[in-house]
């Protein structure tokens, strides 16, 4: 389904006639959730037999499933990685990664590289399950007009400002500052930014909607609640197909992470003093979830940096389309970005300390090693995690559900305060 239209998150739901726009919307997200469930049911998914077989394809769970893969066929091992297989634990090859940085507590947060790999995985979390045919037999909703046509299994083709049949079936575009397993290291040198062609079109859409900046700063704090960094990344719809997409993800996200310089360059003395010595560039192409500390900038440090950013990459064409990075929305949506840094909104907050040591890394010369609560899932965990088995799964009422909303409330406060 398309998500991005306004009756996502429009106010007028509450309106006694809703709109054709706004039928059409609820049909196909409550029809989708129908296809879903028949495509789930057709799922033969069992606990593990005591009799274990090498190769029988698995699901891994840590709350909801993370990987897919299958045991392995060397079930007989004692060991792996230097952890012991008992019977509570199996060895398993992993095809398919589900939840990206998912925390394999057995292999102490261990960074594994490329697909396929193998893990020490707990039994009571695997479950053996039958695969899917390759195709799935599916009927869409009529079409109400020419133009108009959903389908349960995928969105349907849009087409950019340009014209550019824009169909996106890939990862969502904040899982992209990962370096995905295919391509592990970053380019030293941005060649295809520097090789491509500027679109005029989108060039001059970007001085218009952008403009020059702000010449004076905001210093006043709106508001304790942050954006989470990684809802910003999410807020663009880039193309699956345009070239510079992933290069894109990366600049941005350098741009918006700034390295704090105490933690920089302790890092770069460390990886002075081994055999094979790396900077810190060199070690955050090959393990950035160590090296990823902080991003301790205030918004006129951020602001020129990311705006640099969207003025050179959004109007560049890609070699094989031609088409610019940036559509008009996208433009629209680098405007907002930008107005959220301006207010402080994505910046840590002055005299609150968002980052603590918790411990040191002994095996690199006594690293600091953090906790950053700048985040959704550590700072809404509290609150989400246990609200979800508060609230039944299904046949409730609109008035029951918030009633159990209020008794929660009423309940959560009094525990915490």
């Amino acid at each position: 389904m398309n998500k991005n239209v306004p009756e996502r998150l429009s106010n007028e739901w509450g309106n006694q006639n809703l709109s054709r726009e706004q039928l059409l919307y609820a049909a196909g997200d409550t029809y989708a959730s129908l296809v879903i469930f028949k495509t789930l049911s057709k799922l033969d998914i069992q606990p593990l037999s005591n009799l274990l077989l090498p190769l029988t394809p698995v699901l891994l769970y840590n709350t909801i499933v993370v990987a897919q893969g299958h045991l392995s066929p060397d079930l007989n091992a004692r060991e792996h990685d230097g952890i012991s297989i008992s019977r509570t634990r199996t060895l398993v090859n992993i095809m398919e990664v589900l939840v990206p940085a998912a925390i394999v507590t057995t292999h102490q947060q261990k960074s594994f590289g490329a697909r396929p790999f193998q893990v020490v995985y707990l039994r009571s979390h695997l479950r053996s399950f039958q695969e899917l045919p390759v195709t799935l037999e599916t009927n869409p909703l009529p079409p109400t007009s020419q133009h108009d046509t959903i389908s349960p299994d995928h969105e349907p083709p849009s087409q950019t400002d340009d014209g550019v049949d824009d169909t996106d079936n890939s990862e969502s575009f904040a899982n992209l500052i990962f370096n995905p397993p295919d391509q592990p290291e970053m380019p030293a040198s941005h060649n295809q930014a520097e090789e491509a062609e500027v679109d005029a079109g989108s060039a001059a859409l970007c001085d218009k909607i952008l403009g020059e900046g702000p010449m004076e700063w905001d210093n006043i704090m709106h508001s304790h609640v942050l954006k989470d960094p990684f809802h910003v990344f999410n807020m663009f719809y880039i193309s699956w197909h345009h070239g510079l997409r992933k290069e894109f993800a990366w600049v941005l996200r350098d741009a918006i992470f700034v390295d704090d310089k105490e933690d920089r360059a302790r890092i770069n003395a460390w990886g002075a003093t081994q055999s094979l010595k790396r900077d810190f560039h060199q070690l955050q192409q090959t393990s950035l979830a160590w090296v990823q500390k902080c991003c301790k900038s205030p918004p006129n440090i951020l602001y020129p940096l990311v705006a640099n950013v969207f003025q050179i990459y959004g109007p560049l064409k890609d070699s094989v389309t031609g088409a610019p990075l940036f559509t008009a929305d996208n433009w629209r949506i680098t405007k907002n970005i930008l107005d959220l840094i301006y207010h402080g909104f994505l910046s840590d907050l002055p005299g609150i300390p968002l980052y603590t040591v918790i411990g040191t890394d002994k095996k690199a010369g006594g690293l600091p090693i953090y906790c950053c609560a700048h985040g959704t899932n550590y700072t809404e965990g509290g609150v989400h995690t246990h609200l979800r088995s508060h609230l039944l799964s299904s046949d409730a009422s609109i008035q029951h559900v918030r009633a159990r909303l209020l008794d929660f409330v009423v309940r959560h406060n009094l525990l915490v305060s």
